[in-house]
């Protein structure tokens, strides 16, 4: 396809300029990010910072009003208080899910799709790299949440862009790569790799969103290696996600869950095995002994992601909006 077409100009201008008014984001993420988790003040020093911004707390605040059960009135609940039940070590990760829900609220059924699928990524993501790799496992989430945050930026620039990539081009990763190449000159994951860059994350979530649909990354280093797993983690997070969603696992809204047991054991047990079958593919960087704890566990995961996805899509308010 040639990108002279008329209708092609400038699309490469809408995107970027779409990057450049993107909200940065709140200064005390990178801050706590930078925090030592296994340090004795850790919980004080996520709360000092978190209370730096007004707006802020009092958001963390209502999303845990939203998401967890208090005894005493949500009225009542307050920012020391949210922070500790949130979890502290989730609080960055937190903030980061406020701020792209602000930049890209869920404007169709689609929207809310790609969000859905974001979630979960980075629900599977850290919970496989609690498996593989304990010390990653909140960048790990991060780097799930943000896998496709090229498109996010794609589709809220160029609305009609489904149409100019055409079912064909959904057909497998490396098929959306080419059609999104032939109609944007670029793809979403270039585009989500610029986003990580312009909010200043760590090189290394920047490089798993990049190389997320690589098939081939080098190891001959150990620094390589390390993060050929980290891919491949996303990549597997990536895949168990599309099995869910494809069987409506968990993507219906909360009142519209009143499908039979039997039904959703039957669901359940379909994703189980495709699961497995996925995990038990190429994956060379994971090692046979992790992917054995993976599938023993898969039961487990499937419960996890649907608890997880229900609660965090309700404190997120992720339904249409008018």
């Amino acid at each position: 396809m040639s990108l002279n077409l008329p209708w092609y100009q400038g699309l490469d201008k809408r995107i970027a300029q779409r990057i450049a008014l993107m909200p940065m984001l709140p200064s005390v993420v990178n801050e706590l990010m930078a925090l030592k988790a296994d340090d004795e003040r850790y919980l004080e020093q996520v709360y000092r910072l978190a209370s730096l911004d007004p707006t802020l707390a009092v958001r963390i605040i209502e999303y845990a009003g939203r998401t967890i059960r208090v005894t005493e009135g949500r009225d009542r609940l307050h920012l020391r208080h949210a922070i500790a039940r949130l979890g502290s070590r989730k609080i960055a990760n937190l903030i980061i899910s406020l701020s792209l829900v602000e930049a890209f609220p869920v404007k169709s059924e689609f929207d809310r799709g790609l969000w859905i699928h974001s979630l979960q990524v980075a629900v599977i993501s850290r919970w496989l790299t609690a498996i593989t790799e304990r010390g990653w496992t909140e960048q790990a989430y991060l780097a799930g949440l943000l896998h496709d945050i090229g498109r996010f930026i794609v589709f809220h620039s160029i609305p009609d862009v489904h149409t100019m990539i055409g079912d064909a081009g959904c057909a497998s990763p490396q098929s959306l790569m080419e059609a999104e190449f032939d109609v944007l000159g670029t793809n979403h994951v270039r585009i989500g790799a610029s986003v990580c860059q312009a909010w200043d994350l760590p090189e290394s979530i920047a490089q798993v969103v990049e190389w997320h649909h690589r098939s081939e990354l080098p190891g001959d280093t150990p620094e390589q290696q390390q993060h050929a797993t980290r891919v491949a983690i996303i990549q597997i997070a990536d895949a168990v996600s599309m099995h869910l969603m494809s069987h409506d696992v968990t993507t219906l809204p909360e009142e519209e869950q009143e499908q039979d047991e039997e039904g959703k054991r039957a669901a359940r047990e379909a994703c189980a095995t495709e699961i497995v079958q996925q995990v038990e593919l190429g994956y060379s960087r994971i090692s046979q002994h992790h992917k054995s704890c993976i599938i023993r566990r898969i039961p487990v995961l499937i419960s996890i992601i649907e608890s997880e996805t229900m609660r965090l899509v309700k404190g997120l308010q992720l339904e249409l909006q008018e």
